[in-house]
């Protein structure tokens, strides 16, 4: 904990993490009354000329790119050097697990559109993993389970074609980037296309087949090993798992998270009819199973269009 006060306008609550150049604080402005991220060099020798760099050029970033999902930067700091940036209220990605395959591409949906951001600002991001994609809680309006995604870690951003030292996450990084070769936008695209592939495992047991197998196609495109064979842009990526988020959401069982109906004494789901007399309804399984079939393939074809539009 702290009391101690920067530029008689943000509160230092507490220190929740600690980088190699900067450390992350809880703060709260003391003038709109809201919490607020600050992040701080740290005074180590070693870590301030580095650190330095990646502050200002995230200030930089941010003040060329505005977007929904990605981190905002609300003022700079020059006693102590730092940023102030939105609270984001949640967890990073390497935490929260995606519930489902329709929450994962609706996820990779909203990052894929912060990075179309960027990269028609002329940069790209460079670092992106679980990491740097937090995840807030589901929104609190009623009938809706949304979710705030927000990229961060702009420090790390790279003008586009150029040549200049990077610092990534060899794990997702695309083999161009590794290599020193000129920055292209499909470099971010191969590293969301490995976090997708790395969150997926788990939620494609007991999905429809066709589903699973246009989301292998989808995704695989996106980390495939050569800038030509990847989506040619984020914002043709942003479509596909559109698309795609939204068949999983339709073919997810019908009572998820729903608690069960009331039953009869036969154990059928029953009704009540216009009389006033309960009688027994029987489930349209063959209906759903139909409608789920369609808007499988609806999805498919779609995705199939937008790889076959951007095949090389």
């Amino acid at each position: 904990m702290s009391d101690r006060v920067l530029a008689r306008r943000w509160r230092l609550d507490r220190r929740v993490a600690i980088g190699a150049t900067a450390e992350l604080w809880r703060a709260h402005d003391l003038v709109v009354d809201e919490p607020v991220a600050v992040k701080l060099l740290r005074s180590d020798r070693g870590a301030a000329a580095a650190g330095r760099r990646r502050l200002e050029r995230e200030a930089l970033v941010a003040s060329r790119v505005r977007h929904p999902d990605l981190v905002a930067v609300r003022a700079r700091l020059v006693d102590p050097v730092g940023l102030v940036l939105d609270w984001i209220d949640g967890t990073d990605l390497a935490r929260h697990r995606p519930a489902d395959l329709a929450e994962l591409a609706t996820i990779g949906h909203r990052v894929a559109g912060a990075l179309a951001a960027l990269h028609a600002a002329g940069w790209l991001h460079a670092d992106v993993k679980p990491a740097n994609i937090m995840v807030g809680p589901p929104a609190a309006t009623p009938g809706r389970d949304e979710r705030r995604v927000v990229l961060v870690d702009l420090g790390a951003a790279r003008r586009l074609a150029g040549t200049e030292e990077r610092e990534t996450t060899p794990r997702y990084a695309a083999p161009e980037l590794l290599a020193g070769e000129p920055t292209d936008p499909r470099d971010d695209i191969h590293a969301l296309g490995m976090v997708l592939a790395e969150l997926a495992d788990p939620l494609l047991d007991g999905i429809p087949s066709g589903l699973a197998n246009t989301w292998s196609a989808l995704v695989e495109r996106a980390h495939a090993p050569r800038r030509d064979e990847r989506w040619p842009d984020a914002t043709t990526l942003a479509t596909a798992l559109a698309h795609l988020a939204t068949s999983a959401q339709r073919s997810a069982p019908a009572d998820r998270g729903v608690a069960p109906p009331a039953t009869g004494g036969a154990g059928a789901p029953t009704t009540a009819s216009a009389s006033g007399v309960r009688g027994t309804r029987r489930r349209p399984r063959r209906s759903r199973a139909a409608l789920v079939a369609v808007v499988v393939v609806a999805a498919a074809l779609v995705v199939a269009a937008l790889l076959l539009a951007g095949a090389p």
